[in-house]
């Protein structure tokens, strides 16, 4: 009875403990435990073996085994088998099960086994033979080694239990296989990993090291037991399975790249593609389809049969043509216009059937494309050559086709009359009887030449017609169809004897024109010549007069007269106004020659308009005008001749004086702009004759003198800086001057490069502005 009660309370505290231990799995939050549940199912085999012996452990380890597997199914294959990684799990924990609780019964009851040497014998006989590596290892060392994992190794005991284990370890895992022992043995923690072995002949295995400790009453660890498994089939299984998935994954990313890659080229062609199978259901659309058709029939259309969006006459003419397409089995062509919201188009579709691999007939393909624009361009081409014939029966010009090797096709009307042939008569190189004997050779190599080349051709000639003779200017340009292809020749014969014969007078006219200019030429540089001398003697007498009025007005002689000094004021001011007109003659005339020379300096700005503003200054005041400059200057130092700019400056200022009332003011200012920002301004054209002296630069200062005078009407500006031109013309005008100022200052001005503009309102003021070259080292502004 006690020992029924014995075995009772042994066995049902195994069950006892499995149910907890499987309790715990099912509450487990970690993911872990969750995913490997063999972790807490080896600690109730433990104990049960420990404290029940050798039989509760194993039942323990078949509830746990049931357990686990309830808790985590097990995969499986496409065969509906377990999957290998589950089997050899579940494998090692049986055999790691039967291990513990035979060691457990080992370690327990020592005398016993002392006592019963028969069964320490079947069970060493047993472990043995177990088809895994099992083993113990100690604090420090192996125990224990079966006969299966030194088989395995090829190796004793003894050289297991030395340093044989570890020298069998992969060199590759050796390292990271002690660490990892090594910690879970001094942490008394289970120890689980994957690696490689070498035997003894250097084949190379895969094998799942488990090892779990056990402890005594004190929960001190007393040795730890584990089992070694050969997973070199699995982990070989794992590497094809790897590889035939990486096949797979490549294999379908090819097939999803080429299925994208079709529907692309579908989507995208211009054509529309559909399929229709047998029963008359569309299975397809493509994107241009549905760009056409889709506002008309819906989307999607896939799915639904002809009849249910067609009008009848039109499904019936779909299913006919599939019929005769099933019974021919070959590609056919169709053409039919049909009604959109634009209008109606044309359709050119082309339908072939889709077979199984058995031959069998199950669905039709249609590609159509829109011809309306062809269609279109085939009547215009039509109405077009209508035309082109209309035109050429009635065009004053000759007009000819040829081929492309230049035989003539085709001539007009007017061709046949200015060549003298008939239709027929032309043909083929029947045209170039037509050409003068003297012309004929040159004419027709040069022809053939830009025909067989497909060159435009240009050339004058002349067509014999029996007594008379005409100039023609022929013309052609080569004829290319859509596709580049050379079609031949069109060109036109024009009968030009008429301008020939005017061209003839031309020439004479223009050699006549150019003796003239010749003789202008000629009279000019005389005029030139003839100014000079003239201006050098009227200033030597001149000069003389005015030093002599000069010193009489300065009475050192004697006391003169109010009658008298008012005689000799007034040939002193006529002897100046006339030097000043003779040399503003002279130094035209020297720029027209071409004999003016600048001296080029560098010029402080600021002291050359103070020194024109003082000279000016006395006028002014006589006429109670204000004279200002606007400060600070655009710059400080500008390049050119000191005299000549200086008398640009005067003439403006004087002119300002001149045409602006009293009380009246004047302003002289300056600015920087740019070649471009210069086109703003009204800027007038440079004399061709002109010689550019000055730097080439993009940037220009100006000198400007602005005025609150009477300003120009817009009608009189053409005449500003024209030689011997005055706005006010009349005889009794109240301005005096000869008109030579302001045509002097442009020539000056272009001397040095630059250029003149104004601005002017009547009533208002005028602004005359000088823009001289500016030299890049002195472009900012002061």
């Amino acid at each position: 009875m006690e020992v029924a009660l014995s075995q009772l309370w042994r066995y049902g505290s195994a069950v006892l403990l499995v149910a907890i231990a499987s309790l715990l799995i099912l509450l487990a939050s970690d993911p872990t435990i969750a995913a490997n549940p063999w972790l807490i199912g080896f600690a109730p085999v433990i104990l049960s073996a420990r404290y029940g012996g050798l039989g509760p452990g194993l039942l323990a380890t078949v509830l746990m085994g049931v357990a686990c597997a309830y808790s985590s199914p097990p995969s499986l294959t496409s065969s509906g088998a377990i999957a290998p990684n589950d089997l050899v799990e579940w494998s090692v924990f049986a055999l790691e099960g039967i291990l513990i609780s035979a060691l457990m019964r080992l370690h327990t009851a020592p005398s016993q086994h002392q006592r019963g040497p028969r069964s320490k014998l079947q069970l060493r006989t047993i472990l043995d033979n177990a088809p895994v590596g099992l083993y113990v290892v100690g604090s420090s060392s192996h125990e224990f080694m079966n006969q299966h994992l030194c088989a395995w190794l090829g190796l004793t005991s003894e050289q297991i239990l030395g340093n044989g284990w570890i020298d069998s370890i992969h060199p590759e895992d050796r390292e990271w296989v002690i660490r990892a022992s090594t910690e879970s043995l001094t942490a008394g923690q289970p120890f689980e990993a994957e690696y490689r072995i070498l035997d003894q002949e250097g084949t190379l295995y895969w094998i799942l090291d488990r090892a779990v400790p056990v402890r005594d009453e004190a929960d001190q660890v007393q040795f730890f037991q584990g089992s070694c498994v050969d997973i070199t089939a699995r982990k070989q299984a794992e590497e094809r399975l790897q590889s035939l998935a990486q096949q797979l994954q490549e294999r379908t990313a090819e097939l999803s790249a080429s299925r994208a890659q079709m529907q692309s080229l579908l989507d995208y062609t211009p054509a529309i593609i559909y399929i229709i199978d047998v029963e008359g259901y569309m299975r397809f659309a493509n994107a241009e389809w549905y760009r056409i058709f889709g506002p008309l029939f819906g989307n999607p259309i896939e799915g639904q049969n002809l009849r249910d969006f067609l009008p009848p006459e039109a499904a019936a003419v779909f299913f006919q043509e599939n019929e005769e397409i099933f019974a021919s089995a070959k590609v056919m062509t169709f053409e039919n216009d049909m009604t959109l919201p634009d209008g109606v188009h044309t359709f050119l579709r082309i339908k072939f059937p889709l077979q199984d691999a058995s031959g069998e007939v199950y669905a039709f393909c249609g590609v159509s494309l829109d011809i309306t624009e062809r269609k279109q361009g085939e009547e215009a081409l039509r109405q077009s050559e209508e035309r082109f014939r209309s035109l050429s029966a009635c065009s004053p010009l000759g007009i000819f086709l040829t081929d492309t090797q230049g035989n003539c096709t085709y001539t007009n009307p007017s061709w046949q009359a200015i060549a003298g042939l008939t239709f027929e008569a032309a043909l083929g190189e029947g045209w170039a009887q037509a050409i003068h004997p003297e012309d004929r050779e040159r004419v027709a190599a040069y022809w053939f030449y830009c025909a067989s080349s497909g060159q435009a051709y240009s050339d004058e000639f002349r067509f014999q017609r029996r007594e008379t003779v005409c100039w023609v200017h022929s013309r052609s340009s080569p004829l290319f169809a859509d596709n580049g292809q050379l079609m031949g020749h069109v060109g036109t014969v024009e009968d030009i004897t008429e301008r020939k014969q005017a061209n003839e007078q031309l020439q004479a006219l223009t050699r006549q024109l150019q003796a003239q200019n010749e003789q202008l030429t000629e009279v000019s540089r005389l005029k030139s010549e003839f100014l000079t001398n003239m201006s050098h003697e009227l200033r030597t007498p001149l000069t003389s007069i005015l030093g002599f009025s000069s010193v009489l007005l300065q009475k050192n002689f004697g006391a003169l007269n109010p009658k008298q000094e008012q005689y000799l004021s007034l040939i002193h001011s006529s002897g100046d106004h006339l030097l000043a007109l003779i040399n503003d003659l002279l130094d035209l005339a020297k720029i027209e020659a071409g004999k003016l020379e600048l001296d080029f300096e560098e010029l402080n700005l600021a002291a050359l308009c103070q020194a024109a503003l003082e000279m000016v200054e006395v006028r002014a005041l006589s006429k109670q005008q204000q004279l200002s400059q606007e400060l600070p200057l655009a710059c400080e130092f500008i390049l050119g001749d000191r005299q000549r700019i200086l008398q640009v400056l005067l003439n403006y200022l004087s002119n300002a004086i001149k045409f602006t009332p009293g009380g009246g003011t004047i302003t002289l200012k300056t600015q920087v702009v740019t070649d471009v920002e210069l086109q703003s301004f009204n800027v007038l054209e440079v004399e061709e004759e002109a010689t550019l002296q000055g730097a080439s630069t993009s940037m220009f200062v100006g000198l400007s003198v602005s005025d609150t005078g009477i300003g120009i009407p817009v009608e009189d500006q053409h005449l500003l800086f024209q030689t011997f031109q005055q706005v006010d013309g009349a005889t009794d005008r109240r301005h005096g001057g000869t008109g030579l100022g302001l045509a002097l200052t442009k020539r000056l001005v272009e001397l040095h490069g630059g250029k003149v503009s104004f601005t002017s309102t009547c009533g208002v003021g005028s602004t005359f502005s000088a823009w001289f070259p500016l030299p890049e080292s002195n472009v900012e502004p002061i």
